[in-house]
């Protein structure tokens, strides 16, 4: 029995992938993709449109006679998701429909609260939008939480490299609201993103450098995660053990002791008073020599890093995402550093990320999205 149910929900997967890639199909068209029988596709189809997970459209033109064929797609107003992000400096609600499509969002700069004040004032606020929209817990297919850092998914945990003490972020949100929820790290999340969004890109290592840190994750037609969290973790590889122990790895010299942003905004305040990241690539651009050794320093570093982590996760793409790769200047100089370090075409494998800034808002939407939705199809009690 047990087989038969695993059997009918890998199928009902197969067909909310296939309209979620190809979009308005035919029942007819999903048969010939997935390869299964028309009259399980009907079948199929015919429980999804009973619960309005998925809609009939219009009549294809056709010159045969008799009942022409009807397009199918996917209601992305079935449900809505919510999404919680936390970071080292902010925090953010984004709410969307299952696209998804941004409909709310609302950022949160409490540097000054604790976070169990933080997470209380914005799931009250949560409530009360909910409220006020006419919402209730049943529209909700799930909450999607991603965080900085180290996550506990087995205890629903999250906080330790934000707030230096774990937070268990699914009893806090249980005392408001009895809405599934998954929680993933941040750059995890953004390659799940990225494959959701992209599907052409299902085997990729994907590297993050952007304010809140410098992350990595590895996708090989899924997320690979371990139970220690460690895979595709380039953050923390050692790259100067003469340096002083980092206070998240507790490593000597690890990546983003050495690189981080905010390590590098930090050094060059001696320079330049109240310096933004956007004020340090400007410098960048205009060639200052403070501002050039140290961005060229942090390539050379990235791109030995890079090169050894792929060595051991062997993908076929190299994603790069976050502020410094999007400027030209910096990646000129992480390309001509792995061109150095790595003969061959090695650095062709290298692609700068297409997700857009809008995309990473969604992330978590995302992340539930995928999970509720296409990973754990038994939630939709069919």
């Amino acid at each position: 029995m047990k087989q038969l149910t695993k059997l009918k929900f890998d199928n009902i997967k197969l067909v909310l992938d296939t309209l979620k890639n190809y979009g308005s199909i035919s029942k007819k068209q999903i048969t010939s993709i997935t390869n299964l029988s028309s009259v399980l596709i009907t079948k199929i189809c015919s429980e999804l449109i009973e619960k309005k997970i998925i809609l009939e459209g219009e009549f294809l033109p056709s010159e045969k006679a008799g009942r022409r064929e009807q397009v199918l797609h996917l209601n992305y107003n079935f449900k809505y998701i919510i999404g919680l992000s936390f970071f080292s400096d902010s925090s953010k609600i984004t709410i969307s429909n299952l696209k998804p499509s941004l409909i709310y969002s609302r950022e949160y700069l409490f540097l000054n609260k604790t976070p169990e004040e933080l997470i209380i004032i914005m799931l009250e606020e949560l409530k009360e939008w909910m409220l006020k929209n006419g919402l209730k817990e049943s529209n909700f297919l799930g909450i999607g939480i991603i965080a900085k850092g180290t996550i506990n998914r087995l205890e629903n945990s999250i906080g330790i490299d934000i707030w230096k003490r774990e937070i268990f972020i699914k009893k806090e949100i249980q005392s408001f609201f009895n809405i599934p929820i998954v929680i993933e790290n941040d750059v995890k999340s953004f390659a799940i993103a990225h494959n959701y969004l992209y599907p052409k890109f299902h085997d990729f290592f994907l590297v993050h450098y952007g304010i809140n840190g410098i992350g990595g994750a590895v996708f090989k037609n899924e997320l690979l995660i371990n139970e220690v969290d460690s895979i595709g973790k380039i953050g923390h590889i050692i790259i100067d053990p003469n340096m002083e122990f980092c206070p998240i790895c507790k490593r000597r010299g690890c990546l983003e002791s050495l690189i981080s942003i905010k390590t590098i905004l930090k050094k060059e305040t001696q320079y330049f008073n109240n310096i933004s990241i956007e004020k340090l690539l400007e410098l960048y651009n205009e060639g200052d020599i403070e501002v050039s050794k140290l961005l060229n320093e942090s390539a050379k570093y990235m791109a030995q890093s890079i090169i050894n982590t792929y060595s051991i996760i062997g993908s076929k793409d190299i994603i790069l995402h976050g502020d410094l790769f999007f400027n030209e200047n910096y990646f000129f100089s992480l390309i001509s550093y792995i061109k150095r370090y790595q003969l061959g075409d090695f650095y062709k494998r290298i692609i700068l990320s297409p997700l857009e800034k809008e995309d990473i808002e969604l992330a978590p939407n995302i992340l539930a999205i995928n999970f509720f939705l296409f990973q754990n199809t038994d939630m939709l009690e069919l």
